[in-house]
């Protein structure tokens, strides 16, 4: 099957929003057209068809993930085309190995893991060139250097949203992050989905919070005195590390 990108809408939803748990009301006032998809019964019959190769019940099942997860490959990746080629890969791989999902009422949890290993495999591949590239330029003169690398010297201090703080996270952190407050999956879900026992992951969870605390409070002198007051209600201020950080996951 060629790879479908009739989904390909630009990705939304990448506001600032708070990193704690959401509120009881607002799980209630969460219920959209991707919990009425997790039908259990909806589900069988759509992978059933897929596995007879009925495409178009594959495109009902890319028109009713799509969104979701554009918005999640974003948020790993923060690159809008970057994040439809990780959504289009994730359909493509599913569309070939749909005869390996066990479970058809699992298909949403499914798809997700398959989009956060392909956002981790491209993480490592893009590690792994800018490694080489980094080889390459050391044979270069300093001062051919200094002029790219200062151009934005003095901004690393600026106060960041909540999307830009992410993409500072370590990938596995961003990854358990997501996956708990985007997604409202429990640890056992998440420990399920990535094979990954749950301590770590709570672990994990721990210093993304607590880096994303820290990023979201840099230079706070910076910030209007009503954002200083409704960021104090909710925590007591962080204070800024010094030396070096901690060890990730």
């Amino acid at each position: 099957m060629e790879r479908d990108s009739r989904w390909r809408s630009p990705a939304g939803e990448t506001g600032s929003e708070g990193v704690e748990a959401p509120s009881q009301a607002e799980r209630a006032n969460r219920a959209d057209s991707t919990e009425n998809a997790r039908d259990s019964s909806w589900e069988k019959e759509l992978v059933a068809r897929c596995l007879t190769g009925d495409e178009e019940a594959f495109a009902r099942i890319v028109d009713t993930y799509g969104g979701l997860l554009l918005r999640t490959a974003y948020l790993l990746i923060k690159d809008e085309e970057g994040a439809k080629d990780l959504v289009q890969e994730t359909f493509f791989l599913a569309w070939k190995n749909m005869t390996t999902l066990r479970d058809p009422a699992l298909l949403r949890s499914w798809l997700l893991k398959i989009l956060v290993n392909q956002a981790i495999s491209l993480k490592r591949q893009l590690a792994r060139q800018a490694t080489l590239l980094r080889e390459r330029l050391a044979g270069e003169e300093q001062e051919q250097l200094l002029p790219k690398t200062s151009l934005r010297e003095g901004r690393v201090e600026d106060w960041l949203d909540v999307v830009a703080a992410l993409q500072r996270l370590p990938v596995k952190q961003r990854v358990v992050l997501v996956l708990f407050y985007y997604h409202r999956l429990t640890m056992p879900e998440i420990a399920a989905m990535l094979g990954v026992a749950e301590n770590t992951l709570r672990k994990r969870l721990q210093l993304a919070l607590k880096k994303m605390r820290r990023l979201l409070q840099i230079r706070p002198q910076e910030r209007p005195a009503a954002q200083e007051e409704a960021a104090g209600a909710d925590q007591p201020p962080s204070q800024i590390a010094s030396g070096r950080e901690e060890q990730h996951e």
